[in-house]
């Protein structure tokens, strides 16, 4: 084989390799506000019966000082959903922190699973959000 068609092969298999892990899971990171970092995960994507979604949300004070910050995050599935919110002085560091879980089964309403955060403090806000789907 050529080195040229080394190359192409190499590079269609590292491209379906990323096709395969970002189908698997993924992350949304809003740093619209840079001292406020919001981050939402969910896995798998695409979720069949049998397996879990996993969900998660953290919010983050990425300065060295304390802020004054109002925060709130949603679960959604396909038949509920819930929130928190929050406010108040916070130091640096993890401002909340939360993991869901939603197991599909042969008999579960298909459909959206939605996370989604947001934290805002008197320079703005910053939020992100992400979603997967059950077959």
């Amino acid at each position: 084989m050529s080195r040229r068609a080394t190359a192409i092969a190499l590079l269609v298999l590292v491209l379906l390799a990323a096709g395969a892990a970002a189908a698997y899971a993924h992350t949304v990171t809003g740093t619209q506000n840079p001292q406020l970092r919001v981050t939402v995960s969910i896995r798998p994507v695409h979720a069949t019966a049998g397996e879990t979604i996993v969900a998660t949300e953290t919010i983050v004070n990425t300065t060295k000082r304390t802020l004054n910050v109002t925060w709130g995050m949603e679960w959604d599935t396909p038949t509920s959903g819930l929130g928190s919110v929050g406010a108040g002085k916070v130091g640096p560091g993890v401002i909340d922190h939360q993991v869901f879980r939603s197991k599909v089964t042969a008999t579960s309403v298909k459909g959206a699973f939605t996370i989604s955060a947001h934290a805002s403090d008197h320079r703005g806000g910053s939020h992100a959000a992400t979603r997967a789907t059950s077959h």
